[in-house]
């Protein structure tokens, strides 16, 4: 559940697309309580805010090579 919602949130370019998926998964955070959700948001949200792709998010130091937990799809 979490990794389709995930790549659907990335591709997301519409404002009211994007606040549909970013309250799914929220909701979704606050039901399960998992981590790699709340990385999820983050990556999202910068992806979305810096118009750049998951890939380039995760190279940056503040994600893999800083040893965040978090599988790529």
């Amino acid at each position: 559940m979490v990794w389709p919602v995930f790549n659907v949130s990335l591709y997301c370019k519409q404002v009211e697309s994007r606040i549909k998926m970013m309250n799914f998964m929220k909701v979704l955070y606050d039901t399960v309580k998992m981590g790699t959700i709340l990385n999820m948001i983050k990556i999202v949200n910068k992806c979305w805010d810096e118009n750049i792709t998951v890939e380039q998010v995760l190279s940056d130091k503040e994600w893999l090579l800083a040893g965040i937990d978090f599988l790529p799809c």
